[in-house]
């Protein structure tokens, strides 16, 4: 599925990591894209795949530090903060493609953090 992700536009666009016990992530381009689909992703495997209308850096922030009120943010910090912790490595990849297609690729497959979240 990663394979088919790259096929169709996704790329590569930073990656998460811890900080004395709190997420961060490092965000190499498209900042202030918006309405994209993203996924988190850890080495060859798919957690995590999403649709926004906001920018990137906005939902990134989200998920680093989710306000009581963001539940999926919160659920989210806790699977990435928890794999990584595990040894994980957890990277994210963006793609402008979005519509009807969205609801086509999350039909394919649901990644496991997504049946959490």
């Amino acid at each position: 599925m990663l394979t088919r992700l790259l096929h169709i536009g996704f790329r590569y666009v930073g990656e998460w990591y811890m900080v004395n016990m709190k997420l961060g992530f490092t965000l190499l381009s498209e900042n202030d894209s918006r309405n994209l689909l993203f996924a988190f992703v850890s080495e060859n495997e798919i957690l995590y795949i999403g649709g926004i209308t906001m920018s990137f850096r906005r939902l990134l922030n989200g998920y680093r530090t989710p306000s009581a009120t963001q539940c999926s943010c919160a659920i989210l910090n806790t699977l990435i903060s928890g794999h990584l912790q595990d040894g994980g490595e957890s990277k994210y990849m963006r793609s402008q493609i979005m519509g009807s297609f969205t609801s086509v690729l999350l039909a394919s497959t649901l990644p496991p953090f997504s049946k959490t979240a």
